[in-house]
């Protein structure tokens, strides 16, 4: 019971927010895909490779919630996909370093449903089944 009332709630609190406070999340919104798009790192296997500029979103999450009645807490989930057709989970919180995690084809086929698109064959320049 206790869990379905906090469940509530969160929810009041992230619709309520949101609404109320619309240029705040632009610009936190904004601050997160200026950062997606500048990070890369410096891989050299392909697959692996995750470069902002070049990155596809294919599902995005975000979350602002006003904090201890002072500061807003935002944070960015992105699921993104590479050039080779890889996935990766992308987190941007406002006041630390971005998380980035690889993600399983199947995982991706999971968390996307109707939005995943399966990796590109290299030589044919089409989808693998």
């Amino acid at each position: 019971m206790i869990e379905l009332f906090l469940t509530l709630l969160a929810a009041i609190d992230f619709f309520w927010t949101k609404k109320l406070y619309p240029e705040e999340l632009a610009t936190f919104r904004q601050a997160a895909h200026d950062e997606l798009r500048a990070y890369h790192n410096t891989s050299q296997a392909e697959a692996v490779r995750f470069i902002g500029e070049q990155i596809q979103i294919m599902q995005e999450k975000d979350e602002l919630r006003f904090s201890n009645h002072k500061k807003f807490d935002y944070s960015c989930t992105f699921i993104v996909r590479n050039p080779v057709g890889e996935y990766f989970m992308y987190l941007h919180t406002h006041e630390a370093a971005p998380f980035i995690k690889h993600i399983s084809q199947s995982n991706a086929k999971i968390l996307l449903g109707k939005k995943y698109l399966a990796p590109l064959n290299e030589k044919t320049n089409t989808a693998l089944a």
